[in-house]
C-alpha cells in the first residue's frame, strides 16, 4: 500500500482538529454498559485485526530507529499510560466496591476526562501508536525537505514522514478485506471522521 494523496488534496495536518470533543455519556448509560472486559469481539474481527497488524508490520523498513520494534515499544507504553490514567485505590476516591468490580464507571469517566469510558478513543490512541512510523524513511523530515522529495511537496514540508504513515495505514484499513474490523471500530460515517 502507498499513500494515494495527490498534490492539492487535503493533507492529514489540514484535517487536524486541535480539540476533539469526546462524546458525553450520562451516568445511566455508563452503568448500562458493563465492564469493557465483558465485551465480545467476533473471531472474524480478531482475525482481520491480526492481518492488519501483520500488514502494517511489514511496511516498517528495517531502519535503525523508526522500525516496527520501535512502534511496538511506543504502543506498549501508550497502553500502559492509558491504564494509569486513573489508578483505582490510590486514595483518589475511586475505590472498588467489591473484588469483581474495578471502580465506579461514572467516577472513572469524570476523573479521566472521559477517556476510560470511551473504547473508541482508547482504540484510536493505541492505533495511532502502532502506525505512527509506517514506511518511515529513517531520516528526519528536515532532510526530506532538503532533498525536495515528492512527499515533501505533497505534505507541504510539514511532518512529512508522519503524514505519509497515517495515509498509508488508513488506506490499508479501507481495503475490502478489513470490512468487519472497520464495522467494529465505527458504526456510522460520523465515527469514521
Amino acid at each position: 500500500a502507498e499513500s494515494n494523496i495527490k498534490e492539492g488534496e487535503r493533507t492529514v495536518l489540514e484535517e487536524f482538529t486541535p480539540i476533539i470533543h469526546l462524546k458525553r455519556f450520562d451516568a445511566e448509560e455508563l452503568k448500562r454498559r458493563g465492564r469493557l472486559a465483558s465485551m465480545v469481539i467476533e473471531d472474524k474481527v480478531k482475525s482481520q485485526l491480526r492481518s492488519y497488524l501483520a500488514s502494517i508490520s511489514e511496511m516498517y523498513p528495517p531502519n535503525a530507529f523508526h522500525n516496527f520494534e520501535h512502534a511496538s515499544h511506543v504502543t506498549a507504553s501508550v497502553k500502559k499510560l492509558l491504564a494509569r490514567i486513573v489508578k483505582v485505590g490510590e486514595g483518589n476516591g475511586l475505590e472498588a466496591g467489591n473484588p469483581s468490580d474495578s471502580a465506579d464507571l461514572v467516577d472513572l469517566a469524570g476523573h479521566s476526562y472521559g477517556i476510560t469510558s470511551d473504547p473508541l478513543t482508547q482504540f484510536a490512541v493505541v492505533f495511532s501508536a502502532i502506525i505512527h512510523d509506517v514506511d518511515h524513511p529513517g531520516v528526519p523530515n528536515t532532510q526530506l525537505v532538503k532533498e525536495n522529495i515528492r512527499w515533501a511537496q505533497i505534505y507541504k514540508k510539514k511532518s512529512i514522514a508522519e503524514q505519509k504513515s497515517v495515509d498509508i495505514a488508513w488506506n490499508v484499513l479501507m481495503e475490502d478485506e478489513y470490512a468487519a474490523l472497520r464495522a467494529c471500530i465505527y458504526q456510522n460515517e460520523e465515527d469514521l471522521q
